[in-house]
């Protein structure tokens, strides 16, 4: 899927969901500080892409990669499954903008189910501010900075955070 090994702010998300992907390489470029493309326009990052080198060559690769997740995307949209979509919440207070993304999803599945849970680690959203149908998650981040989760003296942390998150989504998806 487009979204799952980038990071990308929710304006980015409804955005690009919204123009059905329409400028997704627009503004894309390579930043050599971080050896990962960016996209400055969108504020899209592909941070786990760093096999595609600052080469024409590299450029191409992540384009290919990124239509075909985005064809991907599509083709689940249509689907008849019960469709669960997560996103990380990274923001403070973006009740509406996440109200935005769940109608923009609601309009793409064409009444078929689906799920949005949002994961609120800064514990800041409101649910009684989101749509009724949104599953939200919160658990407080346990590190100093965002970044630390890698860390070694974090891995227990990263991972009480994440069996936490496993357990809310188990037991989203067994009630529908």
């Amino acid at each position: 899927m487009p979204f799952d090994l980038s990071f990308s702010t929710i304006d980015a998300l409804v955005h690009f969901l919204k123009t059905d992907f329409e400028d997704f390489f627009d503004d894309v470029s390579y930043d050599d500080k971080r050896n990962y493309y960016m996209n400055y326009k969108n504020y899209m990052v592909f941070n786990h892409d760093i096999d595609c080198e600052n080469t024409e060559e590299g450029y191409e690769k992540l384009k290919i990669r990124y239509k075909n997740r985005i064809q991907n995307f599509r083709d689940c949209l249509k689907s008849n499954e019960h469709l669960f979509f997560i996103y990380n919440n990274f923001h403070l207070n973006n009740e509406q903008k996440i109200n935005d993304l769940f109608s923009i999803i609601s309009g793409k599945r064409l009444n078929k189910n689906f799920t949005l849970i949002v994961l609120d680690m800064n514990v800041t959203i409101h649910k009684a501010l989101l749509n009724e149908k949104i599953e939200l998650c919160a658990i407080k981040h346990p590190f100093n900075e965002w970044n630390d989760w890698h860390l070694k003296e974090n891995k227990e942390k990263c991972m009480d955070l994440y069996w936490k998150f496993e357990k809310f989504v188990k037991k989203i998806i067994e009630e529908k």
